[in-house]
Parts: structure tokens; C-alpha cells; sequence
């Protein structure tokens, strides 16, 4: 492997857009002012009407402090783990074996070590939060996961997954490769799908990957909308070679997805530090390359966004579970005898009717879509050891937190983050990393580039 002597221009772009983003202390402070927010205001309140049972389970510190994943995938030496060095501008134990042979033989785990200045390296059975949800893998697919802590600042804002080349013949459903990869596929924030320019067979090679990622059910919609496709070793072809490849990958791309379907960015270029043996397209492939790290520090403005919409949702899905207990527990006095207690199956059937008051009641706000799955809250009702007589009633001061919290902490909390963006200016390109449309035939300025293989 070259020793990497000095960090090239783009990983001190990528660098500094990252401390600037996320190294901050209002970067921090977005964070724990949320956690905070959630053990004070609404913790609480979840334990008494036993929110945890019926909808989420209760979050940690670890759901706080989770950094944005990229997960890396292709073929064997397509330049995954040679991108991570480049990347983060150093080298770390495995990468000094990179070589034209697979060297990468299980799923590596990059994150962030605050205790030390030195690398660890931590086996599968044996890994932090969040990772540590692969157990119910298996102990196979826990011997094929290692994690590497490393000192780079870079790693304070995100964590890489590094791959073993995947040999597209040789992919088996059920084997410890597919397991990993359904388990990592639909959890990261970002998948890069690494192409070698050179080597590449258009047709069977993306299809297979495009059908993979096409099979696993994404968080959050569309699977090809955190997908980046690099072309990588481009530098090594010249210009007309560069073009045609090119043309006839966008094409097949293009198929694959499907009209009126978004298509994943694509980026063209030399993604190690090299000197490019042609030069003709070198500004294009800059342009490229800035393309991919700014929207890599894109995904530092929306965790925190993601994670403030998150507690949003949630605060109000309390609201609605506190309300409606309450709301069962008065039905069901209303419905008891002098001598004798509620018929709770008849009770428990007119939730229907008990959501339509709340709804009704102008003062609590309510819709119609505020409402969980009542047939599964009536199974749960049903089942649970607690009389309907017994549950909770309407805490006052937990209530008044809980409106707190919603009208005012989470408004002070868009604030912080607010601060922690960079403010983007109309036609100003260096006002910071600017939000990325799915690459087509321009750049992200909207300009034709001449050099470009458009």
C-alpha cells in the first residue's frame, strides 16, 4: 500500500466541513439538550402509563449519541477500503494488506476512539453500541464483523462499514454475507456501490447489486436515495474510454431503476491518493469527488433533524396513549356496577368510540391520524395483568412537562441546530456544503461542464 505522508486538499475540505458541522459545541449541544429533554419531560410519564408496552421501546444514550453510517459495497479491489484511507487520511491495520487480491475478508467497523491515540481493534462478539444488536446474528456472523477504533477527528462525525469484495457468482440467500448485509443494507444513512472503471461489465454486475439493494426494505423509503454509485479508477482511462463506459452504465442504470424513479448519484473518478495517468477530465473528477463529501456532511445536518422529528413524533404518540388510558379507565368506571366490575371485552370495544371523543374535544388537538392501531391497543389492553379500573389517570404535572416540551423544548432545539447548519446563500458557492439533487447530467451548481463525461 502507498503511505499516505500528508492529507491531500479534499480530505482537509471534507475535514474541516465536518468539524465545522458537527465538531462544535452546538453540535453537542443539540444532542444532549435532547436527551436531556426526553429523561425530564417525557421519560417519566412513559414509565407511568407503561408506553414502553404498547409502542417504543425506551431510548438510551446510545440513540443520542448514534453518528451517521456509510456502508461500502462492490467487488474485490474496486477500492473501498483504499476511498476510507483516502478519506480519513491515514492508514489503519488492514489497509497496509491492500492488493489486486481480496484482502478484506470480513465487514469492518470504523468508528471514532476518545480514550486513546492509538488503534484498537474489537472482534464481533465483543461490540459497542449500536452494533451490539448483531448478536441475535448469530456466532457466525459475528466472527465474519471486526470493529477498528481509530483516532481520526473525521470518525467524530461518522462511521464507515468496510466490505468484503462481494463476488456477485458466488452470493448465496442465507449465508453469512446476505445476513449481514439484510441487517446493515436497511439501517445506514448512506450506501457508496464501488465500480472499477475498467473492469466493468455493465449488465451482470450492476444488475446483481442494483436487485440486492432493490430486495431489502429500507428505513425510510426509497433504498436508491441513500445510494451513491462511484466509477472509480477513472483516472487510469483515457477520456473517450472514460465517455463510453460511462454512457452505456447510465443507460443500464437508467433500465434498471425504472422510469419516474430517482436515480442514485453518480460520481466519476480516482478515489485514492494517486497521481491520475490522464489528465484530461481531472477538473470534472474534482468536482465529483466535492460532490460526494459534501453530501457526506450532509448527512450531519439531518441526523440531528431526523432525531428532533423523531422525539417530536413520539412526545405526541404519548400524548394520545396517556390521554386514551385515562380516557378507558373513566369508560370503564362509568360501565361498572355497584357490586360488580366492567365487562372489559365490551369496554375495550368501544375504543372506537372513545378516539372519536377525543377527537372531538377541541382542546387536546387531536386528528384522526394521531391515533395508533386500535385493534392492537385493544389486544394489548386485553392481555395486559392490569385492570382497565386500575390504569393511569392523567398526571397534571407529568401532562403540563409533556406540553412543555412539545411547545417550547422542541423549539428551543430547532434553534440549536439551526445554529450548528451552515447557512446556504443563493448562488454563493462557498457558503458551505450544499444539499445535493441525484446526480444526472450536470453538476450540483446546475452547470454544464465541458470536460465532464456528460
Amino acid at each position: 500500500a502507498l503511505p499516505i505522508s500528508h492529507p491531500n486538499p479534499h480530505h482537509l475540505l471534507l475535514a474541516m466541513a465536518f468539524w465545522w458541522m458537527r465538531g462544535s459545541a452546538s453540535a453537542a449541544n443539540a444532542a444532549d439538550k435532547m436527551r436531556d429533554l426526553y429523561l425530564k419531560d417525557l421519560l417519566p410519564l412513559e414509565e407511568l402509563t407503561g408506553f414502553h408496552e404498547y409502542h417504543a421501546e425506551r431510548l438510551t444514550d446510545a440513540h443520542f449519541e448514534k453518528r451517521p453510517t456509510v456502508l461500502l459495497l462492490g467487488q474485490y479491489s474496486t477500492g473501498k477500503t483504499t476511498f476510507i484511507r483516502h478519506v480519513l487520511g491515514q492508514d489503519y491495520t488492514d489497509t497496509l494488506r491492500v492488493g489486486p487480491e481480496p484482502v478484506t475478508k470480513e465487514f469492518q467497523i470504523l468508528t471514532y476512539n476518545s480514550e486513546s491515540e492509538r488503534e484498537e481493534s474489537i472482534r464481533g462478539d465483543l461490540l459497542p453500541e449500536p452494533f451490539t444488536q448483531l448478536e441475535k446474528l448469530g456466532r457466525k456472523c459475528l466472527a465474519s464483523v471486526k470493529c477498528f477504533r481509530l483516532p481520526s477527528p473525521l470518525l467524530k462525525n461518522v462511521v464507515f462499514i468496510d466490505t468484503p469484495g462481494i463476488n456477485f457468482q458466488d452470493y448465496r440467500e442465507g449465508s453469512v454475507l446476505e445476513k449481514l448485509m439484510s441487517e446493515f443494507v436497511p439501517k445506514v444513512d448512506k450506501i457508496i456501490l464501488f465500480f472499477d472503471i475498467s473492469k466493468l461489465d455493465v449488465s451482470t454486475e450492476l444488475s446483481f447489486f442494483i436487485k440486492k439493494l432493490s430486495g431489502f426494505n429500507a428505513v425510510g423509503g426509497d433504498r436508491m436515495l441513500k445510494t451513491h454509485v462511484v466509477l472509480n479508477k477513472a483516472g487510469k482511462e483515457k477520456a473517450a474510454d472514460v465517455y463510453r463506459v460511462t454512457i452505456q452504465f447510465m443507460l443500464k442504470l437508467g433500465q434498471l431503476i425504472g422510469e419516474g424513479n430517482t436515480l442514485p448519484s453518480v460520481h466519476i473518478g480516482s478515489f485514492f491518493h494517486e497521481r491520475l495517468l490522464h489528465g484530461e477530465l481531472s477538473e470534472a473528477f474534482r468536482d465529483y469527488e466535492d460532490d460526494l463529501y459534501r453530501s457526506l456532511c450532509q448527512l450531519c445536518e439531518e441526523k440531528d433533524q431526523d432525531l428532533l422529528e423523531g422525539l417530536s413524533e413520539r412526545a405526541r404518540l404519548l400524548k394520545v396513549h396517556a390521554h386514551l388510558l385515562d380516557a378507558v379507565r373513566s369508560r370503564a368506571k362509568e360501565m361498572s356496577g355497584i357490586f360488580r366490575g366492567p365487562d372489559e371485552e365490551a369496554v375495550l370495544s368501544q375504543l372506537p368510540a372513545i378516539k372519536d371523543d377525543l377527537v372531538r374535544d377541541v382542546q387536546n388537538g387531536f386528528t384522526e391520524d394521531d391515533f395508533p392501531d386500535l385493534s392492537d391497543m385493544q389486544e394489548k389492553l386485553a392481555k395486559s395483568s392490569t385492570s382497565l379500573l386500575k390504569l393511569p389517570a392523567l398526571d397534571p404535572k407529568l401532562m403540563s412537562n409533556l406540553q412543555k416540551f412539545i411547545y417550547e423544548g422542541l423549539r428551543d432545539v430547532q434553534q440549536e441546530i439551526s445554529k450548528q447548519m451552515p447557512q446556504h446563500h443563493s448562488g454563493d458557492s462557498n457558503s458551505g456544503p450544499p444539499r445535493i439533487a441525484p446526480r444526472r447530467w450536470s453538476d450540483s451548481r446546475g452547470r454544464q461542464r465541458s470536460r465532464s463525461p456528460h
